[in-house]
């Protein structure tokens, strides 16, 4: 390849590309620059026009100063662009906004409100529609998003109880990622607020997600979880052979998250009673102690440069610390390997098992962690490379780790004084051998079925954990967020992902902003439909000081209404002290009509709050203005459906001393 060079030229002036002229590299002296040139190619739009087009799109939109006879304003590839902008940050749409033409944020939204008022089936049609036939095989993830428990009143909707014990508030999001093979589109489809989450209610809500793939030309190949008690139990539902316990007899592929494997072996390791491991490999016993990692890294705690990468977290992380993924590859990795290996003050023999089990974690990880072809040229290490032979002597070496792991699979202790010894626990390690005799298993099964190379990096949860890192930062960067907020910022990444398969007139021209969900059609029970006929009587039952609130709101309610004929005032004037106080001239007094509307609505309310959302509110308070003829309007009704459901939220909502606490570790860190 010594001959070969590369020239790119734009709008007439000669470029390089930037990780390539950083080391001045102009001709393709090896490989890795050819693969380089190839990825810049492949992945970047280097046609010269596309800004230009899109700044005279927008030059053409600013000339049209409305839509009449049918012609749209905006063009659909700046709707889609608005989105992409609006769906990253508000704020910065609206200054984008000042400058250029784009649509509105109400626009926008009404957009999201029409993609999420359809149904799952037309969701997941739109998307695989556009799928080729390898694509249409997915994976399907499933994880927990823990959240603070609230009642929230938000988009006409109250979010707070679970779905699996609608007496409870939600503790938890389940939530369930698609994510489709070769070169598929990924995303998070469903997020369902529970409460304990159980292994059934989890398998049945799987079977939905299941039939609708099945309905629209899909087709589930795996399904993959992490290693807790619920998700073994989960897995275990699924009816499997005794010599392949990881795939189901509908073929579904059963899988541990590797990423959650490694961790747990970390930190089995780490709480072992003496910190050391004793496994066997390839018939060779060894014994691999954490007092060597900790001894090398007090070694070079003092040193400006050192030969490891390990830091006092890596080698003594609190609890909390042990979810992090980059402290876990401090240890597993090639540096900590060579350290052991070479430090003059070290022992090597005595290090020796150490080193071994480094090794074949190591190697686990980076074969289990390849997202795509060239990674083994571009780092020069044959483990990183794509399977592509069901020969590969790496599926053997995975075998072999099975085999390994079932040895370092403690029994199960029968009491406090027996406990595992040199060992994994039973969890970790049965989850260990599991997920390398699937992944074996699997990867042969997709080379027999027309795939030509299998990257094993798809197979873990880091796509619904990162798109839990989105949800997050959309609500503020808290680490707590609530049902209402997440589900929110998942309205909008679901229009994200629609828009970008299929942006097309049904969407923009029929949408609609209201709000649709199971209670927009609730009914009275027979119970609560004789309310009707005595809310005169218990209009007396409602204490003096919440009569001045309701006389304030009802003051609210017609604030902008003309001047009532023939009215009267009673009310006002027993109940209009509060009013008064804060009146500095502009308020308007409420007449008695208003403010019998409002204390009926009032005293329905509290029997019912919990089984209605804003729209179906509405038409219970209107049915009371028709039945008392109270001149209200569905304005009125709106205004204090609004205001009940907001309060009602705020009343019900419990003091929680689990996000204090999370602040408190950060600025404990930070001193």
């Amino acid at each position: 390849m010594n001959d070969m060079s590369f020239e790119f030229f734009h709008g007439g002036v000669s470029c390089t590309i930037k990780s390539l002229s950083k080391l001045r590299i102009t001709e393709l002296c090896n490989w890795s620059s050819f693969i380089e040139v190839f990825r810049f190619l492949k992945n970047k739009d280097i046609s010269p026009g596309s800004k230009e087009s899109i700044l005279l799109e927008h030059y053409a939109t600013m000339g049209k100063s409305n839509s009449f006879n049918n012609e749209r304003l905006y063009s659909k590839s700046t709707i889609l662009r608005s989105f992409e902008y609006f769906s990253s940050s508000r704020s910065t749409y609206e200054k984008i906004r000042r400058d250029y033409q784009l649509p509105s944020v109400r626009t926008l939204t009404s957009i999201t409100s029409a993609v999420n008022n359809k149904d799952d089936k037309d969701l997941l049609k739109r998307i695989f529609s556009t799928l080729t036939e390898n694509q249409r095989r997915c994976i399907v993830m499933i994880d927990e998003l823990i959240i603070k428990s609230a009642v929230v009143y938000h988009g006409g909707k109250i979010f707070a109880y679970a779905v699996n014990n609608e007496e409870l508030l939600a503790t938890a999001l389940l939530g369930f990622q698609i994510k489709c093979l070769c070169g598929g589109p990924s995303f998070l489809f469903k997020l369902i607020p529970v409460a304990s989450t159980d292994s059934s209610f989890q398998f049945a809500q799987f079977h939905k997600v299941l039939n609708s793939i099945k309905d629209v030309g899909g087709s589930v190949i795996s399904v993959i979880v992490d290693g807790n008690r619920v998700n073994q139990k989960f897995l275990s539902l699924f009816n499997t052979q005794s010599s392949t316990p990881f795939l189901s007899d509908d073929g579904i592929y059963l899988l541990y998250c590797s990423v959650h494997v490694l961790k747990c072996i970390r930190n089995n390791w780490l709480t072992e009673k003496l910190g050391e491991l004793k496994f066997t490999f390839r018939g060779v016993e060894y014994v691999a102690r954490w007092s060597d990692l900790v001894r090398l890294f007090e070694l070079e705690k003092g040193s400006l440069v050192k030969l490891s990468k390990l830091t006092n977290v890596a080698v003594k992380p609190k609890p909390i610390e042990r979810q992090r993924v980059s402290t876990c590859l401090q240890v597993f990795c090639d540096e900590t390997i060579a350290a052991l290996e070479s430090h003059p003050e070290i022992d090597h023999d005595e290090v020796r098992g150490t080193i071994e089990f480094l090794k074949i974690i190591v190697r686990f990880w980076k074969i289990v962690n390849t997202h795509g072809p060239g990674a083994d040229i571009r780092f020069r290490d044959d483990d990183r490379a794509v399977i592509s032979s069901k020969d590969d002597e790496r599926l053997q070496f995975l075998m072999d780790v099975a085999d390994m792991a079932d040895g370092m699979t403690a029994q199960r202790a029968t009491s406090q004084s027996n406990p595992r010894v040199k060992s994994l626990t039973q969890d970790t390690g049965k989850a260990f051998s599991h997920l390398c005799r699937a992944l074996v298993h699997l990867v042969k099964f997709l080379l027999d079925n027309g795939m030509e190379f299998v990257q094993l990096g798809d197979f873990n949860n880091d796509p619904i954990e990162h798109s839990y890192g989105i949800i997050r930062q959309g609500s503020g960067s808290a680490y707590f967020t609530t049902v209402a907020q997440a589900i929110e910022k998942l309205r909008i990444m679901t229009a994200k992902t629609i828009l970008r398969f299929s942006l097309d007139d049904d969407i923009l021209l029929n949408f609609t902003q209201q709000h649709q969900c199971d209670l927009c059609q609730a009914l009275l029970s027979e119970v609560e439909s004789c309310i009707f006929d005595s809310l005169n009587e218990l209009e007396e039952t409602v204490s003096e000081a919440v009569m001045m609130s309701l006389v304030y709101i009802a003051g609210y309610l017609v604030r902008s209404d003309g001047d009532p004929i023939d009215c009267t005032y009673s009310y006002y004037h027993k109940y209009g002290h509060f009013q008064n106080r804060l009146d500095r001239g502009g308020l308007r007094k409420p007449h008695d009509n208003i403010c019998q509307f409002v204390i009926y609505c009032y005293v329905m309310f509290i029997c019912i709050d919990t089984h209605f959302c804003r729209a179906s509110l509405n038409k219970v308070f209107m049915d009371i203005g028709n039945s008392y003829n109270f001149p209200v309007s569905i304005h009125h009704a709106r205004m204090l459906s609004n205001i009940f459901l907001n309060n009602s939220s705020h009343l019900k909502t419990p003091h929680s001393t689990r996000e204090p606490k999370q602040k408190v570790i950060k600025l404990s860190k930070q001193h």
